[in-house]
């Protein structure tokens, strides 16, 4: 499960930070699976459901996520490179973000 790598990459690398919450749409996407909300109850997690494709309780993560494909995009233009590199784009994009 990718979320339970990130989460442990995190902690790796923030040792006085622990994940404790993590805020999902209602679309069910990662609100149904069985596996995950049993994940997230074992490590103390706090799911927080916003309502479904509703852009006014999603508005943060949709604008991060619009400056990261947007830099990725940007990035992948000016230098001329294939959009069949957009994932390692995308990271690129992200690294910098942070």
């Amino acid at each position: 499960m990718k979320f339970k790598e990130y989460v442990a990459r995190v902690e790796k690398q923030h040792l006085k930070s622990k994940v404790c919450w993590i805020r999902v749409d209602g679309e069910g996407v990662y609100g149904s699976r069985e596996k995950f909300v049993d994940y997230l109850v074992q490590e103390g997690i706090i799911r927080e459901i916003s309502v479904p494709y509703s852009q006014q309780g999603n508005g943060i993560s949709d604008r991060c996520n619009r400056t990261v494909m947007d830099t990725a995009q940007s990035m992948l233009n000016h230098a001329r490179i294939p959009n069949n590199l957009c994932a390692k784009a995308v990271a690129r994009a992200v690294y910098i973000k942070n």
